[in-house]
């Protein structure tokens, strides 16, 4: 019997190590596995405390006029509708002038921040019906003391009218005209500590009380217009390229009132400091000159709403250019985007 137990023993003994092997490995992977998400969990920790030491700092900004929300995520929808306009009056062949405007493109956008870091998705409900194709980017960064708005734009869906000496108003169909426009304006603002444009714009601050600033701003406009030939609007071909650079200032305030509703007004017109512009007809260049005053101006405007931790309100943009003269070629373009935004913090 004792040599039965033996033997049994030592043949079993490879597979007893074997499993025990096993189960060692499966143990130390455990252990390695709960020690991989610990140490990942205390970076997390660290980095999110470094994150909210430095999103809540009160360095900068003057805490009775504006503040950081207590809550560290903030959720937000926006629908947002955008268009441009172009008026041109000249004299090429005949003098003429003209009305132009794009289709309307209206987007939806999801957003979640937090504590400044911000993912998001756009969804262009035109574009994906076959309704709208062309594209446009909008990029904009609000901060207390310095800010950027970036907007480029390719559209082809140019429709209005022309009027010359020698005809009545003739429409323009959307296959005539072709424009490539990028605009940049950019903000230093000198009452940083109690002023904010992101408590308008962003909602990543919250304007506690009443005040304003005097605003320094930059402006560039780039625009490239070609005309396809038309007979029957009078039109001819042409290309039309333009870049403006103005520098000047403006004024920007922050109304604060009762029931959490707050109002932001600015302007910032800017004089155009270098300007280039170059004018082909029928392959034809005909030279352009400048005319003074030429300006670049930014308007914006906000609406809000607050209550408990949910927010509401709607942000206007508009920027305004004019260039050349009426005894060449003038441009007017007004670009403008509207949005309607709901969101709470948690």
């Amino acid at each position: 019997m004792l040599l039965r137990h033996i033997l049994l023993t030592v043949l079993m003994l490879p597979v007893l190590c074997t499993t025990a092997q096993t189960d060692t490995i499966r143990i130390m992977r455990g252990v390695n596995l709960r020690a991989d998400t610990a140490r990942i969990h205390r970076r997390a920790l660290v980095a999110d405390s470094m994150l909210a030491e430095r999103y809540y700092s009160p360095s900068g900004i003057d805490t009775m006029y504006i503040q950081r929300p207590s809550e560290r995520l903030t959720l937000k929808v926006r629908f947002n509708v955008s268009g441009a306009v172009i008026r041109s009056i000249g004299r090429l062949d005949n003098t003429y002038t003209s009305r132009l405007a794009a289709d309307n493109k209206g987007t939806m956008s999801l957003g979640a921040t937090y504590m400044g870091l911000t993912v998001g998705m756009a969804l262009n409900p035109g574009a994906l019906t076959g309704h709208y194709k062309d594209y446009e980017i909008n990029v904009n960064s609000y901060g207390n003391r310095m800010g950027l708005d970036f907007a480029y734009q390719h559209a082809r869906n140019f429709t209005g009218w022309i009027r010359t000496n020698y005809t009545d108003r003739q429409s323009i169909a959307d296959d005539v005209i072709g424009m490539y426009s990028l605009n940049l304006n950019a903000y230093y603002a000198f009452n940083s500590t109690r002023f904010s444009y992101p408590a308008a714009f962003t909602q990543s601050y919250i304007q506690r009380r009443s005040a304003g600033s005097w605003l320094l701003a930059v402006s560039f406009q780039g625009q490239r217009i070609n005309i396809r030939k038309a007979d029957d609007a009078g039109t001819a071909l042409m290309r039309l390229h333009i870049a403006n650079l103005g520098i000047g200032g403006g004024y920007g305030h922050n109304f604060v009132m009762h029931h959490g509703w707050m109002v932001h007004v600015s302007l910032l017109p800017t004089l155009v400091v270098a300007s280039t512009s170059r004018l082909w007809q029928r392959d034809q260049r005909i030279k352009m000159h400048n005319y003074f005053p030429e300006v670049i101006m930014t308007g914006r405007s906000a609406v809000i709403h607050s209550w408990k931790n949910y927010f509401a309100g709607t942000a206007m943009m508009f920027t305004y250019t004019n260039v050349g003269r009426p005894t060449t070629v003038r441009v007017e373009h007004n670009k403008w985007m509207v949005r309607t935004f709901v969101g709470m913090r948690l």
